[in-house]
């Protein structure tokens, strides 16, 4: 099966080819291609750096356990479970382990105790008497919309009417019909006193 790369699909075979993501008869149609494209070939280049590389670059993040939830509750990730906990999100297992945690660390008590005054809670003493409307029925009336185009349509027959009917250019005159006026020379008239 051959691979057709062209101008309209390269992009794709691009990203896999960084990725490493393609297979041999792919890889080798793509290296064609590019060979008979050098502009695309800068293109790869342009790509090929953007790559990160985390193990070459030095980048680690050294404690991957604060991404987790599940382990032991300390400082850096009882945020995640005080509101958890407030939410009533957690596990039974975590509920009992975040309420030891909290008998261990007042502060984290306090902060929780602050955090579940914000909570707010709808108050069902407050009812509005006339739900019953607030529903759709069948029996509402209702306006049927025409279609757009069924206006534009309408609006371009009437358009179509009007300049059919507005008087037509009266034709100039042919140029051999045209009468031209001799120019009589101009007399100076002198004033006399």
């Amino acid at each position: 099966m051959s691979t057709d790369i062209n101008i309209s699909n390269y992009e794709e075979y691009l990203l896999s080819y960084i990725d490493g993501e393609l297979a041999g008869d792919a890889r080798a149609a793509l290296e064609q291609f590019l060979e008979r494209h050098p502009a695309i070939k800068q293109e790869l280049a342009l790509l090929e750096s953007t790559k990160l590389r985390p193990e070459e670059d030095g980048l680690r993040f050294g404690n991957k356990s604060l991404l987790y939830r599940g382990g032991p509750i300390h400082q850096g990730n009882y945020e995640t479970y005080l509101l958890s906990y407030i939410d009533n999100e957690l596990s039974a297992d975590d509920k009992t382990l975040f309420e030891q945690y909290l008998r261990q660390h007042p502060q984290v008590k306090q902060e929780m105790l602050l955090w579940h005054a914000t909570r707010q809670y709808p108050d069902t003493a407050v009812v509005f008497e006339n739900k019953a409307s607030l529903y759709r029925t069948a029996e509402a009336k209702t306006r049927r919309l025409r279609p757009v185009y069924w206006w534009s349509a309408a609006a371009a027959v009437v358009a179509g009417l009007l300049i059919w009917q507005l008087p037509r250019e009266v034709a100039a005159p042919a140029p051999e019909q045209m009468v031209v006026k001799a120019a009589q020379p101009v007399q100076k008239r002198m004033n006399t006193l």
